[in-house]
């Protein structure tokens, strides 16, 4: 079986985000609470920080199909 390509890999990315952007956008509009135990506000802790402190690196789309 061949392995999976970047563009297979991508699609199937888009389809899961966009799934679970459809079912986040049509819940009641409430605000996001985190557990601070989760897994999920730990990176966003980290995301913050690397933000304040200026360490975050942005990639284009186009940089990423060709990596």
């Amino acid at each position: 079986m061949p392995g999976i390509t970047f563009t297979y890999l991508e699609g199937i990315i888009r389809k899961v985000v966009r799934e679970e952007l459809i079912a986040f956008t049509t819940q009641e509009q409430e605000i996001l609470k985190l557990d601070k135990d989760s897994p999920i506000y730990e990176d966003m802790q980290d995301i913050l920080e690397r933000k304040k402190s200026g360490q975050l690196k942005f990639h284009t789309h186009e940089t990423m199909r060709n990596y």
